[in-house]
């Protein structure tokens, strides 16, 4: 049930009490049972939000830490291979065997164990709070925060990419980790800019810099990715499109009604890369 339901079953009870009808019992516990239930899913929303943001740069740093591995043993696979076809065979065992590289790749792999190991965990948190999330979502009588981007976490690759299909992308969270996670995986592949805030990120559009896609965190402490988009609306509408909302799930009322008049993409907390790398070859597609 939604703070609605509670606002009407008020304005139900006051109207009684006007017309000199106090409320009778089945009213006044209907009445208490949608207020504690109103509350449980504001606590809800609340560890959600305080959840979501680091379980999803744990995430993502944890992929990017594995795909780093594969990196490592191509960098050994191609030293050993100029070792031995560069230099004479007695000076190439003797680095070969300093350098050891058959136990280098024992460690990586090891690591590669204790990160899928990880990465098993982080799944499973994020499959609790999936379930958490729709059965929140069920007692609602309308959707208010629409995930348009689904959840894939197929491994994608991260290798460069041609400069034009490379975008400029401008991250506004006030997380700084996050910020730092959202870099690691992108950079890559795209050209990115982080902002701690609106503030510094209006800044940033007023100086004349050019982005393909801005990153939003809707729920923001000091000024909300709602606060941003209208300062973009009145001073560079042309960005309006280009901006994609994130969030780890605390809504206000204020939210809610924001994201069911706004058509801007909105992706939710946790996320993985595959799905922030469909999302912004999107706004580069020719």
């Amino acid at each position: 049930m939604t703070d609605d339901d509670v606002e009407r079953k008020k304005d139900h009870q006051h109207t009684s009490e006007e017309e000199g009808q106090p409320p009778n019992g089945k009213d006044a516990e209907e009445l208490e049972r949608l207020k504690k239930r109103s509350i449980t899913n504001e606590l809800i929303a609340d560890l959600r939000h305080e959840i979501n943001n680091p379980l999803t740069y744990i995430s993502t740093n944890l992929g990017y830490a594995d795909r780093q591995l594969d990196a490592v043993l191509e960098f050994i696979a191609e030293l050993e291979y100029t070792l031995r076809h560069q230099l004479d065979e007695e000076s190439a065992h003797t680095i070969l065997a300093h350098l050891q590289p058959h136990r280098i790749e024992s460690i990586v792999e090891g690591l590669r164990e204790a990160l899928d190991d990880a990465q098993h965990g982080n799944r499973r948190i994020r499959d609790i709070f999936n379930r958490v999330r729709n059965q929140a979502r069920e007692q609602e009588e309308h959707d208010s925060s629409p995930d348009k981007t689904g959840d894939d976490s197929t491994t994608a690759s991260e290798t460069e990419v041609p400069s034009s299909q490379r975008a400029r992308v401008l991250v506004v969270d006030d997380e700084p980790r996050f910020r730092r996670a959202l870099r690691r995986i992108l950079k890559r592949r795209h050209d990115v800019v982080l902002t701690d805030g609106s503030e510094q990120a209006l800044q940033k559009l007023v100086a004349g810099e050019h982005f393909d896609v801005i990153l939003c965190d809707l729920m923001m402490a000091e000024s909300t990715g709602m606060d941003f988009y209208y300062a973009v609306e009145r001073a560079h509408p042309e960005y309006l499109d280009r901006i994609v909302f994130m969030s780890g799930g605390a809504f206000t009322a204020r939210a809610k009604e924001f994201l069911r008049n706004t058509t801007n993409r909105y992706i939710e907390k946790p996320f993985d890369h595959k799905q922030l790398y469909d999302l912004i070859a999107e706004f580069i597609a020719p």
